[in-house]
């Protein structure tokens, strides 16, 4: 067994070259515990961390992070304007780009077609109700 990255990571993904593995971390200074959510990316043979790119606070929550198929950028779930939409964010660095555009709702999952060439995704709206319970005399 061998050791990725020394710290807590969720949902690791594996590039689709099968050389890197790309993760959701929460970056610490050491003294204040939680900093912010970054994505992180490792070789899969080992080694230090090569990128962590960190994500905007509306990221928060269930990214569901994926490689794109080409292997050049990751893909996650971003809750912007409070409507959530899946953003491309290119391993190299730069700035995020928005790959739906959806004017509400929620996106529950998403993947790409083996060839590539579609994205299938799970959305709609999540609703609940709270209920009051008082006692009766």
């Amino acid at each position: 067994m061998r050791t990725l990255y020394d710290g807590d990571a969720w949902f690791p993904r594996i590039s689709p070259d099968g050389k890197h593995v790309a993760f959701e971390y929460r970056a610490t200074d050491g003294s204040r515990g939680a900093g912010s959510l970054r994505i992180g990316i490792v070789a899969a043979a080992g080694g230090v961390l090569e990128k962590s790119i960190e994500l905007p606070a509306s990221a928060a929550g269930n990214l569901n992070l994926r490689w794109t198929p080409d292997g050049r950028s990751v893909a996650y779930i971003d809750g912007r304007g409070n409507t959530e939409n899946i953003w491309v964010q290119p391993v190299s660095g730069g700035k995020p780009k928005q790959l739906t555009h959806f004017t509400d709702g929620d996106v529950f999952n998403f993947a790409w077609s083996r060839d590539g060439k579609m994205l299938a995704l799970a959305r709609g709206t999540t609703s609940s109700d709270a209920v009051l319970f008082t006692s009766a005399k």
